[in-house]
């Protein structure tokens, strides 16, 4: 495998942060393996919304099925993280303010499955950052 980029992370807790940028605007993104779709806080839609294609009503799990929340899904025309662009991302937005409160970090929104199902990648939470591989 030929070593094709290296992205800083920074921890909140036991949630690394990575930098996204959709347009022109940076978001701070949680990795999280467990998040199926880019789930980014309702606060950011007006950011957003010109990336953004109309979708159906979806139903969202919380933290071990605990809770259950019937949103609005949309597709994302693009999101750039490091060099690389993912398109077509399913989108969910939520009020995730909690999430910032408890990890005492602000956080725009949650990436999961679209972004490690499309990389090869090693995540070193020792040397804080992920290497992105061809």
């Amino acid at each position: 495998l030929k070593n094709f980029e290296e992205i800083l992370i920074k921890m909140a807790k036991h949630l690394p942060i990575i930098e996204g940028r959709i347009g022109e605007f940076k978001y701070n993104l949680a990795l999280d393996t467990g998040c199926e779709s880019l789930l980014i806080s309702i606060d950011r839609i007006q950011d957003i919304s010109k990336f953004t294609k109309d979708g159906e009503e979806t139903t969202v799990l919380g933290a071990a099925s605990e809770s259950k929340d019937d949103l609005v899904g949309s597709k994302l025309s693009e999101l750039k993280i490091g060099k690389k662009t993912h398109k077509e991302l399913d989108l969910v937005c939520a009020d995730i303010s909690h999430l910032s409160k408890s990890l005492a970090e602000d956080i725009d929104g949650i990436i999961g499955y679209p972004f490690l199902s499309a990389n090869k990648m090693i995540l070193s939470y020792k040397q804080k950052r992920i290497i992105l591989f061809e």
